[in-house]
């Protein structure tokens, strides 16, 4: 079976229609509009929404059954399942600019969740994926924009609150950082650097697949681990290695 190219054919379809997106916020049936502010749950959902049509397009171009996950919190966003029944999972993303080269990051699913629990807040069981994939919406954002309501006359007086949209397409795995992506959250941060993004060079690119899960899997954050008498096992690669050498 020919191998599906889902980084190819997503940048191709992607581009096709362009990333020149003026989007204004929401319109009703009288025709108001209700605009968009810089909430980036908000602006997450946009991004949801414009790239669904573009999926299943893409699923049914070719040949693929597609299934769209049910709730806001169960991963992944959309699953392609081949004729050989493998599945390859898709996550939708979006981050800021921070500045020219950086931006805020990704948040790229829960390491407390399926990663050690194959079948929890997940669509199928974990290892029937075989591949997972972000697809990464970057962004800047338009200063001192509000929510209003403005009639459809004056759409194009509306300041559009997103600009200079990108895209990148890469394995999880490869952009993943090794810190958590905010605070106490569980959720697995993404490095920040927009070229190391965009060629898929984070931290666990050269190490491959099997230790960014090992180390997800086995990540404690200090506090939980000094809640349980513990000591935290590793902040960074470098100190999972060393631990995972000495458990040989």
């Amino acid at each position: 079976m020919k191998r599906f190219d889902i980084k190819t054919v997503l940048e191709e379809e992607i581009n096709k229609i362009g990333l020149g997106w003026d989007i204004k916020g929401v319109i009703d049936s009288q025709k108001r509009i209700y605009t968009i502010n810089n909430d980036t749950k908000l602006i997450s959902k946009v991004f949801e929404l414009v790239t669904t049509p573009i999926v299943l397009d893409i699923a049914e171009k070719n040949k693929l059954k597609l299934v769209e996950s049910d709730r806001q919190t169960v991963y992944p966003d959309f699953t392609f399942i081949m004729s050989d029944k493998t599945k390859i999972a898709l996550d939708i993303k979006s981050t800021y600019r921070r500045n020219g080269d950086r931006v805020a990051g990704f948040t790229l699913g829960s390491y407390t969740a399926y990663l050690r629990n194959p079948t929890k807040n997940i669509m199928f069981p974990y290892h029937e994926y075989k591949e997972h994939w972000i697809l990464g919406f970057i962004y800047s954002r338009a200063a001192n924009v509000k929510a209003d309501i403005v009639p459809i006359t004056k759409l194009d007086d509306i300041v559009p609150v997103i600009k200079d949209i990108e895209i990148i397409v890469q394995p999880k795995y490869k952009i993943a950082s090794e810190r958590p992506g905010s605070g106490n959250t569980a959720n697995i941060g993404s490095i920040s650097e927009i070229k190391k993004l965009q060629e898929g060079e984070g931290p666990f690119a050269k190490y491959g697949e099997e230790v960014f899960e090992d180390y997800w899997r086995n990540f404690m954050q200090r506090k939980t681990a000094r809640d349980g008498g513990k000591e935290q096992p590793f902040r960074k690669i470098e100190e999972y290695l060393k631990w995972k050498k000495r458990r040989k």
